[in-house]
């Protein structure tokens, strides 16, 4: 089991950031009214509860989620045009 939280830290870790640097982001409080979207608790692997969306800016990356196969990870691009290439391999 997971939650945003700990996909969004173990992401920012990968890119040297921080929840300090983080400027907004997309509650979805209609998803989980008791508890905040980012605690949720979710199986990261096959099947599970439907996962909540968000898009959360830092000053130099955008994080999202990402869902495919029933699996479930947090991604992140840069927030500007950089020298950072980007690739999902799949």
């Amino acid at each position: 089991m997971t939650n945003w939280k700990k996909e969004i830290e173990a992401r920012m870790k990968l890119n040297y950031d921080r929840w300090i640097d983080v400027e907004a982001f997309t509650p979805v409080e209609a998803f989980a009214p008791t508890s905040p979207w980012w605690l949720v608790e979710f199986d990261d692997e096959f099947g599970g509860i439907q996962v909540p969306p968000f898009t959360l800016w830092t000053k130099h990356f955008v994080y999202f989620p990402i869902c495919y196969d029933e699996l479930k990870w947090c991604g992140s691009v840069p927030r500007n045009p950089c020298d950072i290439a980007t690739a999902l391999v799949i």
